[in-house]
């Protein structure tokens, strides 16, 4: 498979992630955790723990393949949200491995929005929240009288 030359190697947004990230990221774990498995043979915690993590893994694998194969129609927010949320738990699973030479520190990372669109809303309404807050402000959910979230 050739990369495309017109995609940043970067990953910043959760609509950039593609099955051939999700393949590659998932193999990189199994790598990882199957000697840990194997390795436990006999040890009933170790054992659970890397069965645990090994179906954790599978799981997301699933959900994430699914997703991102099928991020249009009528639900489609709901599965881009799906393919932010998963892959930033696979990405959480992985984050022990980072200095691994394996370790892929330009395209595993986490993806706190799905587009520009959406990080440009979020700033938007970031600055209105703090210019109420300099302005003194009440803010929505919170108690003047105590300065408590309500």
């Amino acid at each position: 498979m050739t990369a495309d030359p017109t995609r940043s190697r970067n990953l910043r947004y959760a609509d950039e992630i593609t099955s051939a990230d999700v393949r590659t990221l998932v193999a990189f774990l199994n790598d990882r955790l199957r000697p840990h498995w194997e390795a436990a043979e006999g040890n009933r915690e170790a054992w659970a723990v890397a069965h645990g993590l090994v179906g954790l893994v599978s799981e997301i694998h699933g959900i994430l393949e699914q997703a991102v194969e099928r991020r249009t129609g009528p639900e489609a927010l709901v599965r881009r949200r799906a393919v932010r949320l998963e892959w930033n738990r696979l990405v959480r699973l992985a984050r022990g491995w980072s200095g691994h030479d394996e370790y892929d520190h330009e395209r595993w990372r986490q993806t706190p929005f799905l587009n520009p669109q959406e990080e440009a809303e979020w700033e938007e309404m970031r600055a209105q929240i703090i210019a109420r807050a300099e302005a003194g402000e009440q803010l929505p959910g919170e108690d003047r009288a105590t300065g408590e979230d309500v």
